[in-house]
């Protein structure tokens, strides 16, 4: 059994590097740690449309729910990584 992929840092460029490796054809378990308590979103939109009223949060999400769940990639919301132990 493989470990899984990891990726700390659940924002834009984290979300982008799921995104890819699902894209790219990565088919193993692949896991997005964040310490913000929704899904990863755009930066730019959110900068502009979300602080003007054009847009909402859901909105500048990368993905939604469904289809995180729909590409296999597990998310860890509200949970800081305060080290890493790559041996465990």
């Amino acid at each position: 059994m493989n470990a899984p992929l990891i990726i700390v840092g659940a924002g834009h460029a984290g979300g982008r590097a799921a995104l890819t490796l699902r894209e790219e054809g990565y088919t193993g378990r692949l896991i997005l740690i964040g310490d913000e308590p929704h899904l990863p979103y755009e930066r730019p939109p959110l900068s502009k449309g979300l602080l003007q009223g054009s847009t909402d949060l859901a909105g500048c999400s990368l993905f939604d729910g469904q289809r995180m769940a729909a590409l296999g990639i597990e998310h860890i919301a509200g949970n800081p990584v305060t080290r890493l132990e790559p041996h465990q």
